[in-house]
């Protein structure tokens, strides 16, 4: 088991305050057979209201509505993460697929 630290910043600047409208974000891993996450932390500069969703593929969505006008957007994600390596005994290639490139069967 491996712990993973992610951060992930995006700045947008603009010439002069504009107005946002809803933004919808996917700013975070799904828990999976081999990933569990521990934390997250969500900043959003100017404020906004965060209200999270899950989609029909249970991705986390944050709905991000704003109450002002700026000159930037900057949206900072973090997380934190256990990965559980598959060995690689476990991984099991078809004879066909060993080198590349490779066809898939008529049946596949």
């Amino acid at each position: 088991m491996h712990f993973l630290r992610v951060t992930h910043r995006t700045v947008y600047r603009y010439r002069r305050p504009v107005v946002f409208g809803e933004h919808a974000m996917m700013s975070r891993p799904r828990d999976s057979h081999d990933l569990r996450v521990k934390d997250t932390r969500l900043t959003v500069s100017p404020s906004a209201n965060v209200k999270w969703i899950h989609d029909v593929h249970g991705n986390s969505i944050a709905c991000l509505t704003f109450d002002e006008a700026s000159d930037h957007l900057e949206v900072t994600s973090e997380f934190l993460a256990e990965h559980y390596a598959t060995p690689r005994h476990a991984i099991v290639v078809d004879r066909h697929a060993e080198t590349c490139p490779f066809s898939y069967s008529a049946e596949d």
